[in-house]
């Protein structure tokens, strides 16, 4: 069974690569939406280019439930969406352009499982652009986005005589 995150990791992904009701793209990476983190583009034929990965997670202590019990655990998380184009005059425009699309596809977009388990997804800031590590020359933008979900989880009952 996949973990939560890499679940809603690969729905987001898999939402930015693909169209809008009107069949346009979201975004001018189109399907190149890449979920490996710390890659990027090898060649210009892959560019411009979305990088989905995580960003970590936080976790309610107080939504545990007591021993024996089952209930739902409130789990925060971040996702990052890097932007990639070619560094060149026209770099920033389509950088914003890009996290336009980003922030559109995801706006009413509700996750797999989240009519039973609710995830909320809202964007949190968006980091200027700065030069790629690559041997090509990029710019990326970065995309944090926060992740709310509820998650089922059961507590085994405590061993031994009670208190």
């Amino acid at each position: 069974m996949l973990h939560s995150r890499t679940v809603l990791r690969h729905a987001v992904a898999a939402r930015l690569a693909g169209r809008r009701d009107d069949g346009v793209p979201w975004t001018a990476a189109g399907a190149r939406v890449l979920l490996k983190r710390r890659h990027e583009p090898a060649c210009g034929e892959e560019l411009p280019a979305l990088l989905v990965h995580g960003g970590g997670e936080d976790i309610a202590e107080a939504s545990y439930p007591l021993a024996g019990e089952a209930g739902l655990i409130r789990r925060t998380g971040l996702l990052i969406v890097d932007c990639i184009t070619a560094a060149d005059d026209g770099a920033e425009d389509r950088l914003d352009a890009m996290a336009a699309g980003v922030e559109a596809a995801l706006e009413w977009f509700e996750p797999p499982g989240s009519a039973t388990v609710p995830t909320t997804l809202r964007l949190l800031r968006y980091d200027p652009p700065k030069a790629g590590s690559g041997s090509l020359s990029t710019l990326i933008g970065r995309l944090w986005v926060q992740s709310r979900l509820y998650q089922s989880y059961r507590v085994p009952p405590l061993e031994g005589p009670a208190p």
